[in-house]
């Protein structure tokens, strides 16, 4: 088993006086307020160990979390742990040291209006319909956390599959219910719309799947409660959520007669995430995480740089080496 160290990015507004060390899952969990990145945003470090990085860095983000539910709670301030950027390995008596930096971008993404555009939007304005699915479609647009993009994204689904009137089921015989010879009714999502809308963006799912991962995971997991909000989840939200924006795209160019047509997602931001694997030689050989990381000369390097930006280097006179990562990472 190898030990690593993670530091997360986490939004947060919380000041204090020292950085404090929280125990979380038999793991410490660090929050640096001695040194904020922004006025909204701190570093939370995390050792973990794990056979590879991958895998420690999942297992830190289990004990951060509830670090974060706890001092949300009591400080009353949001906490969303956003992701890692920076991984040492605990390598005592090496020389040679490795480090993983992410270097995350973020630019406005501007998007010009077509006067095709403005008129499609006078027919919808034009119609009938009520406009309520519209507008969770247009909070999920929004949203760019993962979790809160899906929910929304699954308001508009939902409402847009309708609703349907659904026999009340005795839980012990399974049998359906009546009363005065006239059968239990309530009022319920109808599942069965909701298959035929979201096979429209997705042609080769069946209906038994949908209904064991879509309608029965994806969705129970968000409005139920029913699973911690981890990268295994977010993964799968990832999968799912584009493909229901598909689906009520289609299904709002029928209501709506705006005609048949792609409509890409467009954000607020474009975000950038470059990760080097950095190699130096460190004079704290006894030290399990090294503390003379060469920061002044990645940065120099590699920092703040713009998406599609190129900079010159000189790797001869440099302190460190930029491995390939996409080699050198694999099973780090």
């Amino acid at each position: 088993m190898q030990v690593y160290r993670i530091r997360y990015v986490c939004d947060s507004s919380l000041r204090f006086e020292r950085d404090v060390t929280f125990d979380s899952r038999g793991r410490a969990v660090t929050i640096l307020f001695s040194a904020p990145i922004t006025e909204s945003k701190l570093h939370v470090v995390v050792d973990a160990e794990s056979e590879n990085c991958a895998e420690a860095v999942l297992a830190a983000q289990g004990s951060a979390q509830p670090v974060l539910d706890a001092l949300s709670f009591v400080s009353g301030t949001p906490l969303l742990l956003r992701h890692w950027d920076f991984v040492l390995k605990g390598q005592s008596g090496s020389r040679t040291r490795q480090a993983i930096w992410c270097n995350f971008a973020e630019e406005p993404s501007p998007r010009q209006l077509a006067a095709s555009e403005t008129d499609e939007a006078q027919r919808i304005l034009n119609q009938p319909h009520d406009s309520l699915e519209l507008c969770w479609h247009r909070y999920a647009l929004q949203r760019g956390f993962i979790l809160d993009r899906f929910l929304f994204q699954w308001l508009a689904f939902e409402g847009l599959a309708g609703k349907k009137q659904i026999p009340t089921v005795c839980p012990h015989c399974k049998e359906e219910v009546s009363h005065c010879e006239k059968p239990l009714l309530h009022e319920g999502s109808s599942r069965e719309n909701a298959y035929a809308l979201f096979s429209q963006a997705d042609p080769e799912i069946s209906r038994s799947e949908f209904t064991r991962e879509i309608w029965g995971s994806a969705r129970n997991s968000v409005f139920h409660g029913t699973v911690y909000p981890s990268p295994k989840l977010f993964s799968r939200l990832n999968v799912v959520s584009p493909k229901l924006r598909i689906a009520c795209d289609i299904e709002f160019n029928k209501r709506y007669e705006t005609g048949e047509k792609d409509r890409p997602k467009q954000d607020l931001q474009s975000q950038f995430y470059k990760y080097h694997m950095i190699e130096w030689e460190t004079k704290d050989t006894d030290v399990q995480f090294a503390r003379d990381f060469p920061w002044e000369a990645v940065i120099k390097d590699f920092g703040n740089m713009g998406i599609g930006e190129v900079r010159m280097r000189f790797p001869k006179t440099s302190p460190f080496k930029d491995l390939d990562f996409r080699t050198a990472s694999l099973g780090w």
